[in-house]
């Protein structure tokens, strides 16, 4: 899955999250969000390689920051369940 795709995620995510008067400024911050992610992933990705770690020392770092991610959409959807 390829940053991009997780930045189309979030702003999915924002449009069924935020209530329709603030849903303009709530997708303004996630498509924000998003474009950080992408450009700072690549950034960081650099770093990585250049200090020398391994394919698998990177996979399991990115694989791990999507975990958290997985658990935070979790806890969004157990604390509002009605909506979903």
């Amino acid at each position: 899955m390829c940053s991009s795709d997780l930045g189309n995620g979030a702003v999915a995510l924002a449009a069924m999250l935020y209530p329709t008067p603030v849903r303009a400024t709530g997708m303004g911050w996630a498509v924000s969000f998003a474009r950080l992610g992408q450009v700072a992933s690549s950034i960081l990705a650099g770093m990585m390689i250049g200090a020398g770690l391994t394919p698998e020392k990177i996979f399991a770092l990115i694989g791990s920051s999507a975990l958290v991610a997985a658990l935070a959409v979790v806890v969004i959807w157990v604390r509002n369940p009605q909506r979903y």
